[in-house]
């Protein structure tokens, strides 16, 4: 990929990842916060025993800055991955979870947004 792509491309994904971080849902509530750092594993061992890919959004973010990722196809894996994540860790009745599939979806209207722009 030529530096021009790459920079358009890092500009698409960072304005995606932009949206899934400040949307808020009617009560003004970030609902990226938990998302954004993996939980302690000393508050939380069996997260990781449970889960055996974690990532978070700042692990994303990362990627993104050090040009890791070669589509937008890319992202979304790792942005499912950390949904799904979400969602077998958490119970289904809890906020966790289902803010997981809210952003699965706000994801993907960001996705579709700034791939039409170009």
């Amino acid at each position: 990929m030529d530096k021009a792509a790459e920079a358009k491309l890092k500009r698409q994904l960072k304005k995606i990842m932009d949206i899934v971080i400040k949307y808020a849902d009617s009560d003004a509530r970030i609902l990226s916060e938990p998302f954004m750092k993996l939980p302690s594993r000393r508050k939380l061992p069996d997260y990781y025993e449970v889960i055996k890919r974690p990532i978070d959004i700042k692990k994303i973010l990362t990627k993104i800055d050090e040009n890791r990722y070669s589509s937008l196809d890319d992202l979304q894996s790792d942005f499912n991955l950390l949904c799904k994540n979400a969602q077998r860790y958490n119970e289904e009745s809890s906020l966790i979870h289902e803010d997981s599939i809210v952003l699965e979806s706000v994801f993907a209207n960001a996705m579709e947004r700034v791939a039409s722009l170009d």
